[in-house]
């Protein structure tokens, strides 16, 4: 019986998890579909008064938004 677990892994592999969510969504995923339909949404429009940051700073957090 070995004392050691013996496997392909590659032991330069920098990281478990992907580094990015682009990398863990596959292509065909419908998430995509709701991504890109809340990019299209006009939030200025709707009402939102801080969906444009300004040039400089942090954007601002307003509970009632």
């Amino acid at each position: 019986m070995s004392r050691f677990i013996s496997n392909n892994m590659d032991r330069n592999q920098i990281s478990l998890i992907p580094s990015s969510l682009e990398e863990m969504i596959s292509q065909d995923n419908p998430v995509r579909v709701i991504d890109l339909f809340a990019d299209s949404l006009d939030l200025n429009q709707m009402g939102f008064r801080y969906a444009t940051p300004k040039a400089v700073g942090r954007k601002p957090y307003n509970p009632a938004d």
